[in-house]
């Protein structure tokens, strides 16, 4: 369904909205940012009054949203597909680069080692805070963020980090982006009252960086949503901050995990179970991160990871740290 006709269904019944978003995006058949969308344009409409066209005349809420508001949506059936990417073979798994206040050198240093693998790569995984979303920060509320970062550049500078590693990338490989706390500030932004009567104006990042049509599978709920590799190896943004996360993830979750939300590399193995967390890939010298103290950034490493997914479904894996802009990879420095 388009959010107009979402939106048509809430103008008729205000009490659907009520309904969960999950429950709402399958009914529907859709994602749940367009499900958020629609509520808040349903919402900023009301008491629902009439209004009148460029020729005078009377026309009623519905046609005015069929006028402003008849984009068309992803449907579910095109975006929730399996969640285990099985593809035996070499996994490119990436986190909280922060565009645009990325570790350029990192990143170019990583395309150099994905045209050196070629057609090995069979999957590349980018799993939350890809985007800053700095234009959206809650941390100084009322203020502007940075000066001329708007979310237009944001969401302009992201499609070029995109292109950047699409233009060497292997094609039909398997591709995933998963939210991160950062991404979701465009869902938290649009859930404020304040900000709900513009939000058909306002692009998610899954539009903006054209993910569906890039051929990524998208997980847009980053406390939820986790991508197997192979049949053991969960991908998910990450929760917990604690002195040793790794450890503490593969505790809670009682399952292999991989992810990259505290900008930490630490390992952790139970058994047969593990916790990657992969670092990150952001530039601490950016002032997007002034936010916070010299020593905890004094934490934070740059890295990412390699996973070989073999035909049984087990996973191997290398966590790959960069010290100064550079990294090592098969005796070789990027």
């Amino acid at each position: 369904m388009t959010i107009k006709q979402i939106v048509e269904k809430f103008v008729e019944n205000p009490e659907r909205m009520r309904m969960g978003t999950k429950k709402l995006a399958s009914r529907y058949r859709t994602n749940e940012a367009s499900i958020i969308e629609a509520r808040a344009v349903a919402r900023g409409l009301k008491p629902y009054p009439t209004v009148k066209s460029e020729c005078g005349n009377i026309i009623s809420v519905v046609e005015k949203i069929d006028i402003l508001y008849s984009k068309p949506v992803f449907p579910t059936t095109k975006i929730i597909t399996t969640q285990k990417q099985k593809r035996v073979g070499m996994h490119i798994v990436l986190g909280c680069s922060h565009v645009p206040f990325q570790n350029k050198k990192m990143q170019q240093g990583i395309i150099n080692l994905i045209e050196d693998l070629g057609n090995k790569i069979k999957g590349f995984h980018l799993i939350g805070d890809i985007l800053d979303m700095n234009s959206l920060s809650a941390h100084e509320p009322n203020k502007v963020p940075l000066p001329g970062i708007t979310l237009g550049y944001e969401y302009a500078e992201g499609n070029k980090y995109l292109n950047s590693f699409e233009n060497v990338l292997p094609r039909n490989i398997d591709k995933t982006y998963i939210y991160g706390n950062h991404e979701d500030r465009y869902r938290r932004h649009i859930s404020d009252i304040n900000n709900s009567k513009y939000a058909d104006a306002l692009m998610s990042p899954r539009q903006a960086l054209n993910l569906d049509a890039r051929g990524y599978l998208v997980k847009d709920n980053w406390k939820e949503d986790y991508v197997f590799l192979g049949e053991h190896l969960q991908l998910i943004h990450g929760e917990f901050c604690t002195k040793y996360p790794a450890r503490t993830h593969v505790d809670r979750m009682k399952a292999s995990v991989m992810f990259a939300h505290t900008h930490r590399i630490d390992i952790n193995y139970d058994g047969e179970k593990a916790g990657f967390n992969i670092g990150w890939g952001g530039d601490a010298e950016a002032p997007a991160f002034n936010y916070v103290s010299r020593l905890t950034k004094m934490n934070w490493i740059n890295g990412f990871a390699i996973v070989h997914v073999d035909e049984n479904g087990n996973y191997f894996t290398q966590v790959i740290p960069v010290f100064n802009d550079e990294f090592w990879y098969n005796g070789k420095r990027y």
